[in-house]
């Protein structure tokens, strides 16, 4: 498929066919199209305004993602100390899916706060 990188497994281009079966079955072509040919783009495009919106979105992903990259550092550095602590012993196989549930649990103590901040945002544009 020219469309997918090469390393992908056969089941992952048949889940990749099923979202556009599913994007082009449901409308979603004609929807994009529809919003790009609207009078409301036309007046909300300008260079300006495209720089205040990039900008609003780089602030935006910096904020969601800053928590859980500190997060992420913090348990990586953790997880080293604890692995040099314990020399004789191979502890990576142990901590390694140990990391990805204390992000999960993480991202769960933060979702109430960045559904908050979704909505602050997409109330001031």
């Amino acid at each position: 498929m020219p469309a997918l990188p090469e390393q992908l497994p056969p089941v992952a281009a048949l889940f990749a066919l099923l979202a556009a079966i599913a994007f082009l079955e449901t409308g979603g072509a004609a929807r994009v199209a529809g919003a790009l040919a609207s009078p409301l783009l036309s007046a909300h495009f300008s260079w300006p305004n495209v720089a205040k919106a990039f900008a609003a979105s780089v602030d935006l992903a910096f904020a969601l993602a800053a928590p859980l990259a500190v997060a992420s550092v913090l348990l990586e550095t953790g997880s080293a100390l604890i692995a040099r602590a314990a020399t004789p012993a191979f502890v990576g196989p142990v901590l390694a899916p140990l990391k990805s549930v204390a992000l999960l649990g993480l991202l769960a103590l933060f979702f109430d706060r960045i559904a908050e901040l979704l909505v602050v945002v997409s109330r001031s544009w």
